[in-house]
């Protein structure tokens, strides 16, 4: 059996991951003023941001589900992958403000190491 904590915030990742999903598939605009971007947004932003949620959530929804440690482990070493990448690319976004930038980077980071630490416990 897994330790509390692992098991801990292997929840915290799921319903987190679950939550910004499910708040950037309804309401994108919503999660950039969160994170600092006052642009209009519409069109293509709402729709990246869209996308972006919807592969949040779903993948929030089977962390939570995980049948088997090692089911755990798989869904979240892919995590940490997914968001490793998009801290990255995020870091290196053009054309938005330095804090949001910033903000989604360390998002995305914190989901990476948090995704790996359970991918290295379970």
């Amino acid at each position: 059996m897994a330790d509390l904590s692992v098991d801990t915030v292997a929840r915290g990742i799921g319903i987190g991951s679950l939550s910004f999903g499910l708040l950037a598939t309804v309401a994108p605009g919503a999660l950039r003023t969160a994170y600092g971007d006052s642009s209009p947004g519409g069109g293509a932003l709402d729709y990246f941001g869209r996308t972006w949620g919807t592969r949040t959530a779903v993948l929030g929804a089977l962390s939570l589900m995980a049948s088997s440690g090692e089911e755990r482990r798989r869904i979240a070493m892919l995590a940490a992958s997914m968001n490793a990448i998009d801290s990255l690319s995020a870091f290196r976004a053009t054309g938005m403000p330095g804090v949001t930038r910033a903000m989604a980077g360390l998002t995305s980071a914190g989901f990476a190491g948090a995704s790996m630490y359970v991918a290295m416990n379970s």
